[in-house]
């Protein structure tokens, strides 16, 4: 499976999207709800970390699917850390940073996925669940 759905750390603060190789908007979705199943029981905000680091390219539309998974996503969540070094997803976090973050939604964007983990925990010492 090109997307591995998993906790992104054992307090099970953030899960973790793993991509790897090529990948299809339908696996993508699958994803979703697999995430979605994983959270289901979880009283509190879990956050998302989206690793790219393993994948080989981006399918096309890729900002009309990422609209229409943010119009309804399965729940609520404040943060959405992306893992690339690809210039086109900085410009495209950023984006999404500015349309989401006025929703209290942000998205940041880190080289390695140890920079990702290490502000996520930065991060949860702020938030009380």
């Amino acid at each position: 499976m090109p997307i591995q759905v998993t906790w992104g750390n054992t307090e099970k603060t953030y899960t973790c999207f793993k991509f790897t190789g090529n990948w299809t908007w339908t696996e993508y979705y699958q994803s979703i709800k697999e995430g979605s199943a994983l959270i289901q029981d979880v009283p509190y905000t879990v956050n998302i970390l989206i690793d790219f680091s393993e994948a080989k390219v981006l399918p096309s539309s890729i900002l009309s699917n990422i609209d229409s998974s943010m119009r309804q996503p399965p729940r609520h969540f404040d943060l959405g850390v992306i893992v690339s070094t690809s210039p086109f997803l900085s410009v495209i976090t950023n984006m999404i940073d500015r349309l989401y973050g006025k929703n209290g939604t942000h998205f940041k964007i880190y080289k390695t996925r140890e920079e990702a983990d290490r502000f996520l925990v930065e991060y949860d010492k702020t938030k009380t669940h």
